[in-house]
């Protein structure tokens, strides 16, 4: 056992290890640094990570906190190892969202498009929880759209996000612990008092609870231990702690869903009502094991008639969403494209995967695929290469950074189309880097330039990049972004302007018409901005692509005005053998009628099984209440 003043510490939690020390169907995401699994507490822990472990070695701040946080949750007890953690026999899956640069000492916050990105890899891979020792400052319960819309999604999904609310000792939020949905933690000490640094709020009153968070063991990269603190660690302590209750729960044959965990914690905790913890800083309370079982026993596990006191029926089902260590949903793709598999204890590790991007792209599982929108940017990828194109670019005064001379100097020169790393932005901020490549990479390359040329003199507002993730990319600026191998079958761009011309040039009323589907088509095309991962989101930005075309909108507008009510997506009751079909319905309202609650409702049913997607029937409409 660990030494004392480790987890095994915390009240309750040898009640709860003798029900269970965590099932490997159990999967916990570490959305942190990169860890080293190497560590001796890691010998026969069932852990995989997604990409390589940074080359600046084991002493960096972010692979020292990643591997810290993953040793609290899954660290394992073993001779050479006097570290354990909360739920040593949960599976494990490392997806860092910093990493290590030279002269950090402190672990960088983390951006909320990276967290966005991370949540919803961990989504795809099969997580059953999400802990995020890490977070970005946010001044009210708002974050990024991207950011609310993987959580939104996670949580839609059954998955538990697990969150820090930060150390800068304040009345202040973070994201995403302050998202609704997450189950956000603070730190406390050992005789209950949260610690001076761990941050509250009023955000944090109904959605945060109070954890063991000082005197904790964990592992340090290299080899050793140290004490730490923080709410880094106490959210690493929750997060076991929801683990080992899913698995309790498995065995008596019940899965429980990351709401349902979340509704467990918080209800169960405890208030605070001594005379030193001051009700603010205390969240809704503190964690308590022995109440949380209670709890759970009375609640959750009251449909299958039996008590947590005695062994039960092993859950079997919904292996569907748990990946087991070698198949596509625990293995990572490193950047150099080799896939990353560690499992320990037996387990070799695994690496397979191709030398070329386009090879990796097909060998992706399709939890990999992308239908992304936004705009084409491009990157110089470094010092060096940006001031050789600069060195060969003609003019008086050669700027790579300009756009239009970058164009004419590839329009010269399209080899070097490859020389750059080209990027599918959001709101100026890069999301993917594309990596053309195969027989038509050429076209590929030549399809971007287009794209950037029609920004430029065309007013391009949006394109679709359809693909597949390879790997990750590092930009010249240091941000880590995943890389994607396109479909030029799928690449396309278009202008509101030129959609709304096509279809309303022979109605009377063009400037009024054109007008307003004009502003629909932008607010649906921002409403449904996401990340263009899960099989939901690539459904979605397929039909903003080609199925909110005006021409559905001014059939609608014949008589009178329309407004948009809300876009749902929802897996199809019918579907091809061996496809992914999801329906998009898309709801309206007539603001003039005196009944509002008559609802026009447009569906559309789209597969998402190939790399582009694609409408299966013709689009449906009716009339709803």
């Amino acid at each position: 056992m660990a030494t004392l003043g480790g987890v095994e510490s915390i009240p309750g939690l040898d009640s709860l290890w003798r029900l269970s020390t965590g099932d490997p169907r159990v999967l916990i995401a570490i959305l942190d640094g990169p860890v080293d699994l190497d560590h001796p507490t890691f010998a026969g822990a069932r852990i995989a990570s997604v990409g390589a472990r940074d080359q600046e070695g084991l002493d960096g701040a972010a692979t020292r906190h990643g591997t810290l946080v993953a040793s609290l949750i899954l660290g394992r007890s073993n001779p050479s190892s006097p570290v354990v953690g909360v739920a040593p026999g949960c599976g494990g899956l490392v997806v860092p969202i910093f990493h290590d640069s030279p002269g950090v000492t402190a672990p960088p916050r983390a951006r909320q498009i990276d967290l966005a990105h991370a949540i919803s890899l961990a989504v795809e891979r099969g997580a059953w929880i999400i802990n995020v020792s890490a977070g970005e400052p946010s001044p009210s319960e708002s974050a990024h759209p991207l950011l609310v819309r993987a959580v939104e999604n996670a949580t839609r999904r059954g998955v538990l996000i697990v969150a820090a609310v930060g150390n800068d000792g304040c009345d202040c939020l973070e994201a995403p612990a302050a998202l609704a949905g997450v189950l956000a933690v603070g730190a406390m000490d050992d005789l209950g008092r949260p610690l001076e640094s761990s941050n509250h709020g009023l955000g944090y009153r109904s959605s945060g609870i109070l954890a063991l968070g000082s005197g904790l063991w964990g592992a340090l990269a290299g080899g050793g231990k140290a004490i730490v603190a923080g709410s880094s660690y106490a959210t690493a302590v929750v997060s076991g702690v929801a683990g080992l209750l899913a698995s309790a729960a498995l065995v008596h044959g019940v899965r429980l869903q990351g709401a349902q965990l979340r509704g467990i914690l918080l209800d169960s905790a405890l208030e605070c009502r001594d005379h030193f913890s001051a009700p603010e800083r205390c969240l809704i309370g503190r964690l308590d094991l022995p109440r949380a079982l209670m709890v759970m026993n009375h609640r959750e596990l009251s449909m299958s008639d039996k008590s947590l006191s005695a062994p039960g029926q092993r859950f079997e089902g919904d292996s569907d969403r748990v990946g087991t260590l070698g198949d596509g949903h625990s293995a990572g793709v490193a950047p150099s494209g080799g896939v990353v598999a560690q499992s320990r204890g037996g387990d070799a590790s695994a690496a397979r995967g191709c030398g070329c991007a386009s090879c990796q792209a097909k060998d992706a599982d399709r939890g990999s695929l992308v239908f992304a929108l936004g705009q084409v940017g491009y990157d110089l990828v470094s010092e060096a290469r940006r001031d050789s194109i600069t060195q060969h670019m003609d003019g008086p005064a050669p700027n790579p950074y300009d756009p239009g001379q970058m164009l004419a100097y590839l329009a010269n020169n399209p080899w070097e189309s490859a020389s750059i790393t080209w990027t599918l932005n959001f709101d100026q901020m890069p999301l993917y880097a594309i990596a053309p490549a195969g027989p038509f990479a050429a076209t590929s390359y030549e399809l971007l330039r287009g794209f950037l040329q029609d920004q430029i003199d065309k007013n391009i507002e949006r394109v679709s990049i359809p693909g597949g993730i390879v790997g990750q990319t590092r930009l010249l600026n240091g941000q880590v972004v995943p890389t994607m191998v396109p479909e030029p079958r799928g690449m396309s761009s278009w202008t509101t302007k030129a959609l709304v011309d096509e279809v309303v040039k022979d109605q009377a009323d063009k400037a009024t018409s054109a007008a307003y589907v004009g502003m629909f088509l932008d607010k649906v095309y921002h409403e449904l901005r996401n990340l263009g991962r899960s099989a939901p989101d690539r459904a979605l930005n397929y039909a903003a692509t080609n199925a909110f075309h005006p021409s559905n909108l001014l059939e609608m507008l014949r008589n009178e005005p329309i407004e948009l009510d809300s876009v749902e997506v929802e897996r199809s009751s019918i579907c091809r053998p061996e496809s992914d079909c999801w329906d998009v319905k898309i709801s309206f309202f007539h603001p003039q009628r005196q009944v509002p609650s008559l609802r026009k409702v447009l569906r559309l049913t789209v597969d998402v099984s190939d790399v582009v997607p694609v409408r299966v029937g013709p689009m449906r409409s009716w009339s709803s209440r």
